[in-house]
């Protein structure tokens, strides 16, 4: 792929771009986990308004192999839920920028480190990690002409539905906090010598 960035006299070039897919996953986790927390906070905002698909309903408290959020009560769960939707999506956007203070970038690590526990330790259960145990099972089915329908049922769920998003947050964040560490690279995915990683040919570099 190609991507569009700009040259010293100021004119947009297009010249290849290096790596990409999931092997150039240093480059595009970072955006990709603030994609998620901006549509994990336009879920929380459909909840909150239409009173419906809540995951965390009070009967969850009692349910003792469900998610470790779900038995602090709805009050707590909904704290989580917001937490990991906007205020994330600011933490994600800071790192992007690159945040050059040695002060904040051990508190910026640490955050995203923090979120991403709490969306693969906290927000799933056995649940999710038995029904994703099953795919080597349902795929044999699947070779053999069987029957899977019970699986594409209960796969359906919607608890097994938000559990798995979860899970895919929780990796894009660990992979984005990673990227922002002096190992991963160091941090802002902003050109070099510029501030502009909203412009254009920023993001078509990222996402190339």
């Amino acid at each position: 792929m190609k991507a569009l960035i700009a040259g010293s006299n100021g004119m947009a070039s297009v010249v290849p771009a290096r790596g990409g897919g999931v092997r150039d996953w240093q480059r595009w986790a970072p955006y990709a986990a603030v994609a998620w927390s901006l549509f994990y906070a336009t879920l929380g905002v459909f909840w909150a308004v239409s009173g419906r698909g809540f995951p965390y309903a009070p009967e969850t408290v009692s349910n003792v192999i469900g998610p470790v959020v779900a038995r602090f009560g709805p009050g707590v769960a909904w704290n989580v839920v917001v937490t990991v939707g906007i205020p994330a999506v600011v933490i994600g956007t800071a790192m992007l920028r690159g945040v050059r203070s040695r002060a904040l970038r051990p508190l910026f690590i640490t955050a995203g480190a923090l979120l991403a526990g709490v969306l693969l330790l906290l927000m799933t259960d056995l649940t999710l990690l038995t029904t994703l145990g099953y795919i080597p099972f349902v795929v044999f089915r699947l070779l053999t002409g069987a029957e899977i329908g019970f699986y594409l049922q209960e796969l359906a769920q919607w608890t097994v539905v938000h559990q798995l998003l979860c899970l895919i947050g929780g990796v894009l964040w660990l992979g984005a906090t990673f990227r922002f560490t002096p190992r991963g690279g160091g941090g802002g995915l902003a050109l070099p010598g510029r501030r502009g990683w909203l412009r254009p040919w920023a993001w078509r570099q990222a996402w190339a």
